[in-house]
């Protein structure tokens, strides 16, 4: 499981969601949402990466 808060723009996470997806791992924001690919840059995001099974868990856990 990685969360942490930071400032990132959708380039700097885009190689790392395609590497997740391929090995059936989630990556978004930690509300569960997915990270916003389209529209305004991103910034001050939270980044929630997991595998898949724990996901629900770690949003759960994350969300405000």
């Amino acid at each position: 499981v990685y969360a942490k808060r930071f400032r990132f723009k959708r380039w700097d996470v885009a190689p790392a969601a395609v590497i997740l997806g391929e090995v059936g791992a989630r990556i978004g924001t930690f509300d569960g949402a997915p990270i916003p690919w389209h529209g305004p840059e991103v910034h001050g995001a939270a980044l929630l990466a997991t595998p898949a099974s724990l996901w629900d868990e770690a949003v759960a856990r994350l969300s405000p």
